[in-house]
């Protein structure tokens, strides 16, 4: 049985797009890569992607958004570039990867589907500026904070190698976000 986008999505679409205050683009409907989940799809076209962040990942807003390969056994579909880096959704269950170019076991765990991972990069892009100035002691009480908001999300992403997310914690944690 199939539910309605607004099952499925609404409530995280919109905390996304405000999240990202304008800074997210939807998705024209035809550049879509037909073989993401439903769930992705609809987020895709409903909200999108965003068009600028702290980490300056590219995210496509093009036809490079309708390729899928495979790396390691799974069927994936490119999202963003992240400095040489792809971003990617596996087809079959929705998690986001990271490609890492040159390494035997070249897929990273990033977050458990798409909407977690925008979200996350929307929280993290929305404290980077806190992160940057605070003094240590509360920079440290931010990252904690951040880490416990990601675990209650998608506890995925701090514990089933999610390593992106944990290494930005350690990194912010020193003062280098």
């Amino acid at each position: 049985m199939d539910t309605s986008f607004d099952d499925r999505v609404e409530g995280v679409a919109g905390e996304i797009a405000r999240l990202w205050r304008g800074r997210i683009a939807a998705i024209r409907p035809e550049l879509v890569n037909p073989a993401l989940p439903l769930k992705s799809r609809d987020l895709l076209t409903a909200v999108g992607l965003p068009t600028e962040n702290c980490w300056h990942i590219e995210f496509f807003h093009d036809e490079a958004l309708r390729g899928t390969y495979s790396v390691g056994g799974r069927d994936l579909a490119a999202i963003a570039d992240d400095h040489g880096t792809p971003i990617v959704v596996d087809v079959s269950e929705g998690s986001v990867w990271s490609v890492i170019p040159g390494v035997p076991q070249p897929l990273q765990f990033v977050n458990s589907d798409l909407p977690a991972f925008l979200y996350a990069l929307g929280r993290y892009d929305a404290e980077y500026g806190n992160l940057m100035r605070l003094p240590p002691a509360e920079r440290n009480a931010l990252v904690s904070r951040l880490k416990g908001e990601f675990m209650g999300r998608d506890p995925e992403s701090m514990s089933r190698g999610g390593a992106m997310w944990r290494y930005a914690f350690a990194q912010a944690a020193q003062g280098s976000p």
